[in-house]
């Protein structure tokens, strides 16, 4: 199989996965702006990622770029993606009456699942060989570009057309799924090196969905519901950063 096949097939997955998933709630949704606006939020999601794999390829056909680079190349695009989607639905983010004691209970949850990425042992990015400060940064906009995209785009979006529980699962599903776009490196990920619970790579793949849908539950659920979007959506970025700095990090020094 060639590469663009490679690329082609799990992509297809996720697309027509999220239509068929867009079509069957349909007709629940509360009103046909609404309605729009949603399916157009998951499609945006869908194409960013499109988009980034596009730029990546031309990138690194037209000057060379190694996978060190593009690895904090790529954060950075979806970074950009996500503000031009926030700009394009009108969603505006402010810090106003952030609760900095909720913090405490945000850092618990992140060690919480960046020890469970850690033994589950996610497919990462090759940086392990590089400085903390780079780490830092990379981990950084991986987690704004993500959380601005899927938990103040998507989920936001999703609210209004569904309502607060509903759009929970379905950015946790989003979430999810789109982290599998690169399913053939990560059943190559998982066959070679396995985990620390299992070698089937299948159960792996599974088990690693299931983790990411009950992390962006969590993230869901300290965004809340609208009103309080504005300033909760902190707690998600806080809570993705140092997950993926624990789970890097123990992987680094253990």
């Amino acid at each position: 199989m060639t590469g663009v096949q490679t690329c082609a097939l799990p992509i297809s997955i996720v697309i027509v996965t999220l239509f068929v998933f867009s079509y069957a709630m349909y007709k629940v949704l509360t009103g046909s702006e609404y309605r729009d606006d949603y399916i157009l939020a998951v499609n945006t999601a869908i194409a960013s990622y499109q988009v980034l794999l596009i730029i990546t390829f031309i990138l690194q056909m037209l000057f060379g770029l190694g996978d060190g680079i593009m690895n904090f190349v790529q954060p950075l695009i979806i970074l950009a993606l996500a503000y031009g989607s926030m700009k394009f639905f009108g969603l505006k983010f402010s810090l106003k009456n952030f609760k900095y004691k909720k913090l405490v209970l945000v850092i618990f949850a992140s060690l919480f699942f960046g020890i469970l990425f850690y033994f589950l042992n996610e497919p990462v990015p090759g940086l392990f060989s590089a400085a903390i400060p780079v780490l830092l940064l990379y981990t950084l906009f991986v987690s704004l570009g993500e959380e601005f995209m899927f938990r103040f785009v998507v989920f936001r979006l999703a609210e209004k057309a569904f309502s607060y529980k509903k759009a929970l699962h379905l950015q946790a599903i989003v979430f999810s799924l789109i982290h599998l776009v690169g399913i053939a490196y990560i059943f190559e990920h998982y066959s070679i090196q396995g985990s620390f619970f299992m070698g089937n790579p299948f159960l792996n793949i599974f088990v690693y969905f299931i983790a990411l849908y009950l992390f962006s539950l969590v993230a869901g659920s300290f965004v809340g519901k609208s009103k309080k979007f504005s300033y909760t959506l902190i707690y998600a970025i806080v809570l993705h950063w140092v997950t993926n700095l624990v789970s890097i990090l123990l992987r680094l020094f253990f």
